[in-house]
């Protein structure tokens, strides 16, 4: 993967920090062995990395269950996150933007660990994870929450939380497939216009499309992806 990204030349790559590295297999003890390679890989290509924080520590969820999206310990999980980023961020210096959460308006479909049903419960997570994401590494851009769907409560739940309270959101983020290009720029421009306006415009967070196709075929092979139809989708969208 890392020689094909490297004949693209990224700005930015966007990774997963998932449950299968078990970098907190029990308290007290972390383990970077399986994740160190990875991201050591992900910067030998260019550019920087913005990672999305999808990890369940055992200690902390012992019950694998998407709607369980709090933590049993605050204090513990803060403490992974701050060792999480000052591995990668303070001292690796790899990741420069830290998404919290994934496709958390879907859950498991979504392949989240994390099911979010309400605006306040998200609220609280992301504000305490970016809480110790800045107190490791006070330079890295936080935002989130990487929805499936950027019309979920979820996006204006956060904005306002943020904007009113003045909770650092550097970027909002969301997903998008389909094969008409216009519904990409419309969901731009909605967020944009209805949702941002919460701030001035010396302080409104970038947006940010984190995942973004046409959608599904049947299957995934180099030849589609190559396909002219492919190739002036992207170009339009």
């Amino acid at each position: 993967v890392a020689q094909a990204l490297r004949k693209l030349n990224p700005r930015l790559i966007r990774t997963f920090i998932q449950e299968y590295f078990h970098i907190y297999p029990e308290r007290g003890r972390f383990d970077w062995s399986t994740l160190d390679p990875y991201m050591d890989s992900l910067a030998s290509v260019g550019g920087t990395v913005a990672a999305a924080i999808t990890i369940k520590p055992r200690p902390l969820f012992p019950e694998v269950d998407e709607k369980i999206v709090h933590p049993n310990d605050w204090a513990e999980w803060q403490e992974v996150v701050y060792r999480l980023v000052r591995r990668y961020s303070a001292e690796k210096k790899i990741v420069t933007r830290w998404e919290i959460g994934n496709e958390v308006d879907i859950g498991e479909i979504g392949g989240s660990p994390y099911l979010f049903q309400s605006a306040e419960d998200y609220n609280r997570f992301y504000e305490r994870t970016a809480e110790a994401i800045l107190r490791a590494y006070p330079e890295a851009k936080v935002g989130g929450p990487a929805l499936a769907d950027s019309g979920s409560p979820l996006m204006a739940g956060l904005i306002e939380h943020c904007a009113r309270r003045g909770i650092p959101l550097d970027f909002v983020s969301w997903h998008v497939y389909s094969n008409n290009p216009a519904r990409h720029s419309d969901q731009v421009e909605r967020v944009r216009r209805e949702l941002l306006k919460h701030y001035p415009a010396d302080r409104v967070p970038e947006m940010m499309v984190t995942e973004w196709n046409r959608w599904f075929d049947p299957v995934s092979v180099p030849e589609q992806a190559g396909a002219p139809e492919r190739s002036a989708f992207v170009a339009s969208a």
